[in-house]
């Protein structure tokens, strides 16, 4: 089995794991916001003038500029590549992605959490606000195979 790929990080690429990554994220609390920005205007339309009101409407606005603002970044970034090339290497106690600027080596162990869609995998470290996205095409069924049961036999969480 070969345990290297090379994909090419594509603007399409780059929006379909921001887009799944911000829905996944924000989907129960962009609902929360949805309900309080109706109450919030039916509320002001009913003639309350309370700051209630005002915060209610105008909070769920500050929701969605940060996710929007997140969505805005993670694509700033992959516009500011000059090689967009991303060769990973799948090894039997690391994973490593290297790009013509740098290599990054991460332990299985270091790896806590994988979402997986039928398109692409986003692996999360210690943090829930960074991933590393993987389109699934290039790696076959059996690299996948390889890359969820490393992560699960380390402790990771396959969702």
């Amino acid at each position: 089995m070969n345990r290297e790929i090379t994909y090419e990080l594509s603007p399409e690429l780059v929006r379909i794991g921001t887009r799944r990554f911000i829905f996944r994220s924000a989907g129960p609390s962009f609902i929360f916001s949805l309900i309080a920005l109706v109450i919030g205007a039916a509320g002001l339309i009913m003639g309350g003038r309370s700051v209630f009101w005002w915060l209610l409407t105008i909070l769920p606005f500050c929701h969605g500029f940060i996710w929007v603002n997140y969505y805005c970044r993670m694509t700033k970034k992959m516009d500011e590549m000059p090689d967009r090339r991303i060769t990973v290497r799948s090894e039997p106690d690391s994973i490593t992605f290297q790009t013509s600027e740098r290599t990054s080596t991460i332990k299985w162990s270091y790896i806590k959490k994988v979402w997986k869609y039928p398109d692409i995998l986003l692996l999360f470290t210690n943090s829930r606000m960074t991933y590393t996205l993987i389109p699934v095409a290039p790696l076959g069924e059996q690299l996948k195979q390889f890359i969820e049961d490393k992560v699960k036999e380390h402790g990771g969480q396959i969702a």
